[in-house]
């Protein structure tokens, strides 16, 4: 098996929404943050032939960012990471530790029929994610607001702090769908069209899909709406 470089660029990006990952049989990866507020997939060219566990993926990543052009062969109860006349050993992990960092087997994510889809531009990501972060903004909001799509950056908790909005496109539902600014820092910088779906609670989930990886997201339910008779 080999994972190539932009998919080694994506496994780091699933590294940092979690540290574990299990690899099942097939085409397509995921990482799932404990906490469930975040899910990534894509897909990798090489079919994976034998379902795996990975405990510490930075250092995984770093193994295989050691070697040039490495080949990974899936023994029983480990892996080898081999180039030339080089190879490492690298121990599977317990899936049983891990039982938070993956869906279920019988689980696929998607979200509910999808009320709103826009683009977003790597462009917009990037001045997002910068102005976020150096405002110090502790939430990310995608708003819909007479008549206008924001993503706005704001404290929900101190209604006279900093607010930043970004319009992104126009909409005809009023609706707001929070989320902490750290999630927008652990997405790849990329263009994507975004879905937004309310569920039975209410809340809009966002689904986010760019040319490499689907990430979807799951709103803090307290400061959340969807619709709600707001249709404007």
């Amino acid at each position: 098996m080999h994972f190539t470089k932009s998919e080694l660029n994506i496994l780091k990006n699933f590294a940092d929404i979690n540290e574990q990952m299990v690899f099942k049989i097939g085409h397509e990866i995921w990482s799932v943050h404990k906490e469930g507020i975040i899910v990534a997939q894509s897909k990798v060219e090489e079919k994976i032939t034998k379902r795996f566990a990975i405990a510490d993926m930075r250092q995984f990543i770093g193994i295989l960012s050691s070697f040039e052009n490495p080949k990974i062969y899936l023994k029983e109860k480990y892996l080898v990471v081999s180039e030339d006349q080089r190879e490492v050993k690298y121990t599977y992990g317990d899936e049983t530790y891990m039982q938070n960092s993956m869906l279920p087997d019988d689980q696929t994510m998607d979200i509910p029929p999808a009320k709103l889809i826009f683009k977003l531009t790597e462009n917009d990501m990037k001045q997002i994610t910068r102005l976020a972060n150096v405002l110090v903004i502790p939430h990310i909001a995608v708003v819909g607001e007479k008549g206008k799509i924001f993503f706005r950056g704001y404290d929900t908790k101190n209604s006279t702090g900093n607010v930043y909005n970004h319009q992104v496109g126009t909409t005809e539902y009023d609706f707001t769908s929070v989320f902490a600014t750290d999630i927008i820092n652990k997405l790849l910088i990329a263009d994507y069209d975004v879905a937004i779906g309310p569920n039975d609670d209410n809340v809009g989930i966002i689904k986010m899909t760019s040319k490499d990886v689907t990430y979807y997201i799951l709103p803090l339910a307290e400061n959340s709406t969807f619709g709600g008779g707001k249709i404007l």
